[in-house]
């Protein structure tokens, strides 16, 4: 009979323990438990994120990517995260391509003119913050960064290397795709093109130069500068408008206007204009050295981010800082 009791008593207790198990980790009512999961998932040890993922963002598989019961504003929300991650992957691949290393920081990408590859880190549209972590564990960063060291000189091998050195921090295990950004103007539709391999994220409308003088070809942005010639010209009247993207021939440049009218008209002696709030929302987002690419018709691109242009603009520091500006130089572009 003792005996009997004994096991009775046994087999309760496991019984019990069991619910309470099942209770703990597999109960659909606690929020607290589903965050806990996903941080185990997330999470290896010593408080750093694995580096495999259940799911994978990339803007052309929106839809197929759309999650039961997932919202519009959710897939909208996952489409800036992509944008904001390539925005500092593409800032830190170009650091890397023209230096051969990582940053040990990657406040190095926001230093001063000439060395300003970006203006600020852009905010993470999950929790709207643009600090820098080096792991989970601190809950107000908005991104991890881990420094990898750079052995190869390959653009592809690099590219691995941001993919795997910045990552956004969510509570949940993400691939976010990552292709380096360029430029493509169409002389032709008279549109700029902001790109990420086939995907565009922008489209702004330009004005050329008359009589053909914008040269088809391929450059690059070598400098970034706000208020260009700010003490020859009033803010309203800079021919040249609040900011410049110099081009690697330093004849050209891709910069505001005080003619925001004549936009989309062949008029200028061979820059790109641009409007002043056009320019402003591009130079956040492009670093030094992206690529530009003047062609005669509009490129075939298969896929276009859905436009979320106040929600998006709200993740970058569009700011005229004054340590963009170069104040010692008198530029003369081909305006």
């Amino acid at each position: 009979m003792v005996l009997l009791a004994t096991i009775s008593f046994l087999i309760g207790f496991l019984i019990a323990f069991g619910l309470m198990i099942f209770y703990l980790f597999f109960s659909t009512d606690s929020a607290s438990n589903q965050d806990r999961m996903m941080q185990m998932k997330s999470i290896g040890k010593n408080g750093q994120p694995e580096h495999h993922a259940s799911r994978h963002i990339n803007p052309s598989l929106s839809v197929e990517n759309r999650l039961p019961k997932e919202s519009d504003e959710q897939i909208a929300e996952r489409e800036q995260l992509w944008e904001a991650s390539t925005v500092i992957r593409n800032a830190l691949y170009q650091y890397v391509i023209h230096h051969g290393q990582m940053p040990k920081q990657l406040t190095k990408l926001t230093e001063a003119q000439p060395n300003n590859f970006l203006t600020a880190i852009p905010s993470n549209p999950i929790n709207h913050s643009n600090q820098v972590a080096t792991d989970y564990v601190s809950q107000s960063a908005g991104w991890i960064y881990h420094p990898q060291p750079v052995a190869s000189e390959q653009p592809s091998k690099i590219k691995q290397l941001v993919e795997k050195a910045l990552i956004p921090r969510v509570s949940e295990e993400m691939a976010i795709d990552f292709e380096p950004l360029r430029l493509v103007i169409s002389k032709a539709a008279h549109q700029l093109l902001l790109v990420s391999g086939d995907v565009v994220l922008d489209r702004y409308p330009v004005a050329l130069g008359e009589n053909d003088t914008t040269p088809i070809g391929e450059f690059s942005i070598e400098k970034k500068l706000v208020m260009p010639n700010r003490d020859y010209y009033s803010a309203t009247n800079n021919p040249y408008g609040t900011r410049a993207l110099a081009l690697s021939d330093p004849t050209f440049a891709i910069h505001g206007t005080n003619q925001p009218e004549k936009i989309g008209t062949d008029v200028s002696n061979g820059c790109i204009r641009m409007t002043n709030q056009a320019i402003e929302a591009l130079y956040a987002k492009v670093s030094l050295h992206t690529p530009v690419e003047i062609v005669q018709e509009q490129p075939s691109l298969s896929t276009s981010v859905k436009s979320h242009t106040e929600a998006t603009a709200m993740l970058y520091d569009h700011t005229a800082y004054s340590k963009e500006e170069d104040r010692s130089t008198f530029y003369s572009w081909a305006r």
